[in-house]
């Protein structure tokens, strides 16, 4: 989903498809790499998980007031290429933990609400 987002908000620009094309490649990478050898026998990922890029894409839309249109698209783009990169990087991500879920839990709430707001208030 993040790649139809990144592609739509840059009017399919060669940018915009190259980062999408990177976290395709890497996305089906990191997923192959994971079914073959899971987690490490410490608990950790290596790479940095797919379900991170979503959050991400949240957090972009709640700082897009404060970085204007244009730099916004160029952001975008910029972060999900790191984070294409992250995801089959040699990062060894540990597993959330309870505390973790919990606040996971908080900022998906919280961020949805605000973008919800934000949006709603733009047709007011």
């Amino acid at each position: 989903m993040p790649t139809v987002i990144v592609i739509q908000l840059s009017h399919a620009s060669i940018f915009s498809l190259a980062t999408a094309t990177a976290l395709l490649v890497t996305g089906a990478i990191r997923l192959s790499y994971f079914a073959n050898f899971g987690r490490s026998s410490d608990g950790r990922f290596l790479g940095v998980p797919l379900s991170y890029d979503v959050p991400l894409l949240a957090l972009l839309f709640l700082l897009q007031p404060f970085i204007g249109a244009e730099l916004f698209e160029w952001f975008v783009n910029v972060c999900f290429l790191l984070l294409a990169a992250a995801h089959v990087a040699s990062i060894r991500v540990p597993s959330p933990s309870p505390a973790m879920y919990a606040a996971i839990s908080i900022f998906v709430v919280v961020s949805s609400a605000a973008l919800a707001m934000g949006r709603l208030s733009s047709y007011v």
